[in-house]
């Protein structure tokens, strides 16, 4: 199970790459935005001063200076920090500002063995900031002087000679965390949508969980890559099968894409037909909307183009729709030939694509209704298996009605179709054990609407083409 949603997260995230794709460039310039034009700017200029040690020629009283520098550069700097040479600063410069806002926004070091002082001064406005360390550190020298009647401390490096350097915003560090956020978080809600999830919606899980080989994948309508197109014959070929195959339209890529996966199915399943002697197929689905009957269709249309003679039989009694797809009347269909209101050969309407016909369902009674799943049902295969050389029938899905596994049964084999992210893993799960339960022969299953790539198992083209 672990391994499955694994492999879910990574499809999910490759999938949904352009959404990631559009978060991070979303965050990105959102960042660079509000950096560049919102933030406020704030800058910073340094004054060093040197404290110096009077040089004397008594090595005892020399010692005890260099002892004692420690104790006066850490009384200069809370003098520094006071509120009287705040007030000096701010009536020089005419600054709308407390001392205690001023303050904060000076800080004092010691550069580590050196007498050199350092005074950073914080402010919004770039020119403004060295004056306020300038007139810091010349404040302080005066009050210094008169205070402790000392001469030792002078500037050596005033901040108005060098250039200013702007602290915040920092545009490279906001943008580097917009783009980890917006990684992290486009991750984290991709896999949690897929984790919340419970579809089945890979390859591997139709395998495993289901328990049913899988005979074919079947993609969404999605053009393929130019570079990977066919050409030559083989592009003749697919021209020429994917004009028949659906209904004579001009055939596209995204034609040509759906018709090798049907092909790749009709390369799995009518070997095991041939072998297991299989003539009538139901085709079933857990849920509405998983593309049974688009399957079934297709693939009968794919087996006439091929020689086959086929019959397509309309067996679902909730949504029956096959007449409806080949233009052909309601009825009479399967209904009235149970009850004997009518023949087979009298039901069965031709479809545009040679080779191919239709028992539509007509019109369901109780009697056709307990026809269907019994005996009667049973010798109407066996009557048609005998005219056609392949019968698919679609069924019902089984989350709505029992009918189809009675009907199931009364097949050759079962073809389980499976709409990638339609139906819940545990209904599915039930859904093939009550097949299992009524006994049917499940040949396999077709994960159709496939997101992901499809796997494309290699056939020859040429026979297809020209068969016809």
């Amino acid at each position: 199970m672990m391994k499955h949603m694994l492999m879910r997260y990574v499809h999910a995230i490759l999938k949904r790459w352009w959404m990631l794709g559009l978060i991070v460039v979303f965050a990105v310039g959102t960042a660079y935005g509000l950096t560049k034009y919102k933030s406020e700017f704030e800058y910073t200029a340094t004054t060093k001063l040197i404290v110096n040690i009077k040089p004397t020629a008594n090595q005892e009283l020399l010692l005890n200076d260099v002892l004692g520098y420690a104790k006066v550069t850490k009384t200069y700097s809370e003098m520094i920090k006071t509120e009287v040479l705040a007030n000096d600063v701010i009536d020089k410069l005419k600054l709308k500002i407390t001392p205690p806002e001023f303050l904060k926004r000076i800080s004092v070091a010691v550069v580590p063995d050196t007498q050199i002082l350092s005074i950073t001064a914080k402010h919004s406005d770039q020119k403004l900031v060295a004056q306020i360390a300038d007139e810091t550190a010349r404040a302080f020298i005066n009050r210094t002087t008169v205070l402790m009647q000392v001469d030792n401390i002078v500037i050596y490096d005033h901040a108005a000679d060098n250039p200013v350097v702007r602290t915040k915003p920092d545009m490279k560090l906001n943008v580097l965390l917009a783009l980890v956020f917006a990684v992290g978080g486009g991750i984290f809600v991709i896999v949690a949508r897929e984790h919340f999830d419970k579809t089945l919606k890979t390859r591997d899980e139709v395998r495993d969980l289901l328990g049913l080989p899988l005979l074919g994948e079947i993609g969404i309508w999605k053009k393929r890559n130019k570079r990977r197109a066919s050409s030559g014959t083989d592009a003749a070929a697919h021209e020429t099968a994917a004009a028949r195959l659906f209904g004579g339209a001009k055939p596209s890529n995204q034609h040509r894409t759906i018709l090798d996966n049907y092909l790749g199915l009709y390369h799995h399943l009518v070997p095991l037909v041939v072998l297991q002697e299989v003539k009538s197929i139901c085709f079933a689905s857990t849920v509405s909307g998983e593309g049974r009957t688009t399957v079934l269709t297709r693939f009968g249309a794919l087996l006439a183009q091929s020689g086959h003679r086929v019959l397509l039989i309309d067996a679902d009694v909730e949504a029956p729709s096959l007449h409806e797809l080949f233009h052909l009347p309601a009825g009479p269909g399967v209904a009235e030939c149970l009850t004997g209101a009518s023949d087979l050969s009298a039901a069965i309407g031709e479809t545009q694509v040679f080779g191919l016909d239709v028992l539509p369902l007509g019109q369901l009674s109780q009697e056709a209704l307990r026809a269907l799943s019994g005996h009667a049902f049973k010798r109407l295969l066996r009557e048609a298996q005998a005219e056609y050389d392949i019968v698919l029938i679609d069924g019902a899905p089984l989350d709505n009605s029992l009918l189809p596994q009675r009907i199931a049964p009364l097949c050759d084999g079962v073809l389980f179709i499976v709409g990638s992210g339609r139906a819940q893993r545990d209904e599915a799960i039930l859904a093939v054990e009550a097949l299992r339960h009524a006994n049917a022969h499940l040949l396999g299953g077709v994960l159709n609407t496939l997101e992901t790539k499809t796997q494309r198992p290699r056939f020859f083209l040429e026979r297809l083409s020209t068969r016809h």
